[in-house]
């Protein structure tokens, strides 16, 4: 955890949900942006939705990205 008063913040505004650092999946802090990517990537590639129309204001869900073979 790198950002205690990120994680703070968090904690106060999610309550009584308790977030948990991404170390807690055995992933270092620093890799936190190419895991979102490969998890992104894999969404596409099993051709899910990865947007989340009542967070994003997109008008409906969709698959992010495309796949060139």
């Amino acid at each position: 955890m790198l950002n205690k008063t990120l994680m703070a913040q968090l904690e106060w505004t999610l309550w009584p949900a308790v977030p948990r650092p991404i170390t807690v999946y055995g992933i270092h802090p620093l890799a936190k942006e190419p895991a979102a990517f490969a998890l992104l990537a894999a969404e596409t590639l099993r051709g899910r939705p990865g947007n989340l129309p009542s967070v994003t204001g997109a008008r409906r869900p969709v698959v992010l990205g495309k796949m060139i073979r």
